[in-house]
């Protein structure tokens, strides 16, 4: 009986270290991550799996201006654009119902200066094994300054594309007016580099529409054509290209 109550004992002290030595590691695994999340420059959340909110990271905090309290209680529609707060709510209660992952672009307001700002959000669902979903772990990114960078660049594009399209107008009017002026019997060599001249005038304008189409798909707004194009022309082109790298002459060129 004595031994019995030992070996009790013994089992009971070991199970009383094995719950201290789990609490401990489910301790240190919270503090890190919740040091991981406090000093990245996102704002990382957690939901149950019925979407409720049950943490938020340092940045959440800084960039809301919202409290603790508010934040718990659902608060955070707030800071969403009206135009997307409808958006928003049906997509991550979708999200919810199907067990999906959920990922959408929104308009939060900035507590430092009031301002509206994109943000693209993602969250994933935890999964035990029965594939049921045990938590939500979701992260917003500013990215208003990456939008407003390519719309500078698209601006930046449109407008070189502009400024380039009238002195390569210029340009091919004179090479026209040379072309039909030149003698090309008395002088064929120089009618031959007009005509070379011509073609890479061309192919200079077909560049820049395309990079005003570049700047017209971004915006939307492309509408495509369709036109014949032949490969002969193409590997004729380049065969005489060779040739003349090469020092040689063929009949063709």
């Amino acid at each position: 009986m004595l031994l019995a109550h030992s070996s009790l004992e013994l089992l009971n002290n070991e199970l009383e270290f094995r719950v201290d030595q789990r609490t401990l590691e489910l301790s240190l695994s919270r503090e890190h991550f919740k040091f991981l999340s406090d000093n990245l420059p996102v704002m990382i959340w957690t939901a149950t799996p019925a979407g409720k909110s049950d943490y938020f990271n340092k940045k959440w905090y800084e960039y809301t201006g919202m409290t603790f309290e508010d934040s718990m209680e659902e608060q955070w529609h707030k800071m969403l654009h009206p135009d997307d707060y409808d958006l928003v709510l049906k997509g991550w209660a979708d999200s919810i119902k199907k067990g999906t992952d959920f990922h959408i672009e929104s308009r939060f307001l900035r507590a430092s200066d009031q301002s509206w700002r994109s943000h693209l959000s993602t969250a994933l669902p935890f999964k035990n094994k029965e594939g049921e979903t045990t938590a939500w772990f979701g992260i917003s990114i500013d990215i208003e300054d990456q939008k407003l960078a390519l719309i500078q660049k698209d601006e930046f594009i449109s407008m070189a594309s502009h400024e380039l399209k009238t002195p390569v107008t210029v340009i091919k009017a004179f090479s026209q007016i040379l072309n039909t002026t030149l003698d090309k019997n008395a002088n064929p060599k120089a009618a031959d580099f007009v005509n070379r001249m011509e073609k890479q005038i061309n192919k200079l304008n077909k560049l820049i529409i395309d990079l005003l189409d570049a700047s017209k798909v971004n915006a939307g707004m492309i509408i495509y054509e369709k036109q014949p194009f032949d490969f002969n022309t193409m590997a004729a082109e380049i065969f005489c290209r060779i040739c003349r790298e090469l020092g040689r002459t063929s009949l063709n060129c």
